[in-house]
């Protein structure tokens, strides 16, 4: 499929502005290889399969929002095989494949954003091209976005979708199919009324310029951060305005307390705490801990467990966590090396304080990590000394959790208790369990890493400025 170069300029803004989602998303990860051989259809380097074929032709019709017809699926067959004689055009149709595989990388909300740049960049190229290929494309995709209501532009489908994707993420609330028909009957009526549609297009020129930000997703979840609680005071107070109210009650529903308190404290809140803590803790060169799901759990049930015995600054402090999340990641993208040392020496003395208050807890912990090591080790391996000081760590461990004395502690001494006991039954016995052990010893050590969080809870949590786009802590530190 002929391109004018501009496709390639196309394809390099891609990894431009995907380079900036796989430090922080979760979704990025290892794919499959994009090009697995199958059935060759044409040869080249590297040859055209059926399998490549399909990929490009969903991308495509992913990619311009095309539902395509079988007829039209085997247009995209035909002139990929042409393509397959030309060495040039098939360098042009694989910067598309590759550029299908950086997609698939990013999560569905940065895809969704990215995909909004890029079609609109795209489509002003194929516009330009004469090419009858790129011209067949363009009526293609004319024909499966006419308007649904006049208007300076029309409505199409096509921002039915773009509007209710970004309020959806703006807001965090789940696309449901009520969600989409309410805010499609309500853009159908705006379409109306030149200042109501004057309105949603700026919501939707805010989308694409959030999609063109010079750091990508992190700078994205930073101004939603500044920007979302205003907009929902505002919406809560706009009693008259069915829309807001149904939006407001749907963030409601979304964003649920799992603490009361002034402010209450919700899980969006704790999780941001979570991953905010693993992300200073692991940079600050304290012994590595990921903000997996269990460990958020930890943390959302030691704030629950303390969120009435905080006074109300810190139960604000801590309330504000998305928005000093949000802002720690920007920041930190954004920076030089000067000022990410600012924002370590912001947060490493709550996150990673250099002597603990509790020398006892500090204690267990130690032995807690020994017993995590010494059980990976092969059995075979050991003496009978080494066994018995590591079930000896594992006592202390016990008494540890039955001297803090809460519910939860009391079940995992429990557990220590029968990690000790396989220890203390000697070599052979030990050999018979140890694949046991060895899984109790690692979910044991996790939670004595959350342990060490709670302390952290009790200290002092740098405030936001009133504008949010910075930290106060003592001393006031300014990004």
């Amino acid at each position: 499929m002929q391109r004018s170069g501009s496709f390639r300029s196309i394809a390099m803004a891609l990894t431009l502005a995907t380079s900036f989602f796989v430090l922080f998303s979760s979704a990025a990860k290892a794919q499959d290889d994009p090009f697995a051989s199958d059935a060759v259809l044409a040869q080249g380097n590297p040859p055209l399969t059926e399998s490549m074929v399909t990929r490009y032709t969903n991308f495509t019709a992913w990619f311009y929002e095309i539902p395509f017809t079988q007829p039209q699926r085997e247009k995209i067959r035909a002139i990929l095989l042409r393509d397959w004689k030309k060495p040039e055009e098939i360098k042009n149709d694989m910067s598309w494949l590759t550029m299908a595989a950086d997609f698939a990388k990013g999560s569905p909300d940065v895809r969704e954003f990215i995909r909004c740049d890029l079609q609109a960049r795209n489509l002003k190229a194929l516009r330009a091209n004469k090419d009858p290929d790129a011209q067949w494309l363009v009526a293609v995709y004319d024909e499966a976005h006419q308007p649904i209501a006049a208007g300076n532009p029309p409505l199409t489908e096509s921002m039915v979708s773009h509007y209710n994707s970004f309020t959806a993420w703006l807001f965090e609330i789940p696309l449901t199919q009520p969600l989409k028909d309410r805010q499609r009957a309500m853009l159908l009526e705006d379409w109306k009324k030149p200042k109501e549609l004057e309105s949603d297009m700026k919501v939707l020129n805010w989308q694409l310029d959030m999609a063109r930000y010079e750091n990508g997703e992190v700078e994205r979840l930073y101004v939603r951060s500044i920007v979302q609680p205003d907009m929902i005071k505002k919406m809560r107070a706009d009693k008259g305005n069915p829309e807001a109210q149904s939006l407001v009650t749907a963030y409601d529903a979304a964003h649920p307390p799992i603490a009361a308190g002034n402010p209450p404290l919700t899980r969006q809140a704790s999780d941001a705490w979570t991953e905010l803590y693993c992300f200073v803790r692991n940079q600050s060169g304290a012994p590595h801990m990921d903000a997996t799901q269990a460990v958020k759990d930890d943390f959302a049930h030691a704030l629950t467990e303390n969120w009435a015995k905080y006074p109300p600054e810190q139960q604000k402090a801590f309330s504000e966590m998305s928005q000093k999340w949000a802002l720690v990641r920007f920041r930190w993208v954004k920076g030089k090396d000067a000022e990410r040392q600012k924002i370590l020496a912001a947060w490493q003395p709550i996150v990673n304080p250099s002597q603990p208050a509790d020398s006892q807890l500090a204690a267990a912990r130690e032995a807690a990590a020994r017993v995590n090591a010494f059980t990976q080790r092969d059995a075979n391996t050991m003496s009978e000394q080494e066994l018995l000081q590591a079930a000896q760590d594992a006592d202390l461990i016990a008494r540890e959790c039955r001297r803090t004395g809460n519910a939860q502690d009391l079940v995992t001494a429990t557990k220590w208790e029968e990690v000790a006991r396989n220890l203390h039954a000697g070599k052979a016995a030990y050999v018979k369990e140890q694949a046991n052990t060895q899984a109790k010893a690692a979910i044991i050590e996790e939670y004595y890493k959350s342990q060490i969080m709670k302390r952290a809870l009790l200290r002092k949590i740098p405030t936001l400025t009133p504008d949010g786009r910075s930290l106060e802590v003592e001393p006031q530190i300014r990004f």
